[in-house]
């Protein structure tokens, strides 16, 4: 039966190799766990970051050699949107970009066509909140 606790993540360096390859295969994953226990012990020991002025991205980004196995999970974690309504609307502008009448247009073509009416949307938005301040 295996540990739940062990899984494989990234270490700094490989544990030292000898004995039979099946050791050496077991002994790497419960190495690279003790190393994230460790990792994840050190990081909870930090003080609490102010909510209200830390970025969380820029934080991570600075300490990416000390927690490099969290960093790469907070990476993951703080790249999902949090909501699917920017991504819903980009998708509707998609469809009303590529109609049937525009089926044939070129992967590039598209893809300009979207940014410039991005583009257009926020000057548009731009200018109507600089009229009404």
């Amino acid at each position: 039966m295996t540990d739940p606790n062990c899984f494989p993540v990234l270490g700094p360096t490989a544990p030292p190799r000898s004995g039979s390859p099946q050791k050496n295969f077991t002994s790497r994953f419960q190495w690279k766990a003790r190393v994230a226990v460790n990792e994840l012990n050190e990081f909870f020991k930090l003080p609490q970051e102010d909510f209200e002025t830390c970025n969380p991205i820029h934080w991570w980004m600075g300490r990416r050699a000390q927690f490099p196995n969290l960093f790469w999970l907070a990476r993951d974690i703080l790249c999902i949107p949090g909501s699917a309504v920017a991504v819903e609307r980009v998708f509707s502008g998609g469809r009303d970009t590529i109609s049937l009448r525009h089926a044939s247009l070129r992967p590039e073509t598209i893809k300009v066509l979207m940014l410039v009416k991005k583009k257009l949307h926020l000057a548009r938005a731009q200018s109507t909140a600089a009229l009404h301040h």
